[in-house]
């Protein structure tokens, strides 16, 4: 994945009760085409637009059921930086910075 700018949209998933719809939804659409599913990731399905890595769904966790969402995510040099600032400036850190198999570490905000 190629480097962003600190700040910049870097990725973006969402969570759909009804994954085959929504692949469904959003081929029609946009376009997109999609991987095979990761059981290791938690069914995580990356989406193609023209050949390359746009986004991912992801069908919802336990206790999330029924639930749809977007979640975009932000770059950042330094995730555990990031998650600092992010405290200090009176945000709050939902999921602490974690590397996430070879895509590299994300937190939540």
């Amino acid at each position: 994945m190629a480097v962003q700018p600190e700040g910049a949209p870097c990725w973006a998933d969402a969570m759909f009760s009804d994954l085959e719809g929504a692949k469904s939804f959003y081929g029609d659409v946009l376009g997109w085409t999609f991987a095979e599913a990761s059981t290791e990731l938690g069914n995580y399905t990356e989406a193609y637009a023209n050949g390359k890595a746009a986004a991912a769904v992801v069908p919802p966790m336990p206790g999330q059921e029924g639930m749809s969402q977007w979640c975009l995510y932000l770059a950042a040099e330094d995730a555990a930086a990031t998650a600092r600032k992010i405290r200090d400036n009176g945000g709050e850190v939902l999921m602490e910075p974690m590397q996430v198999a070879d895509f590299g570490t994300m937190c939540l905000a």
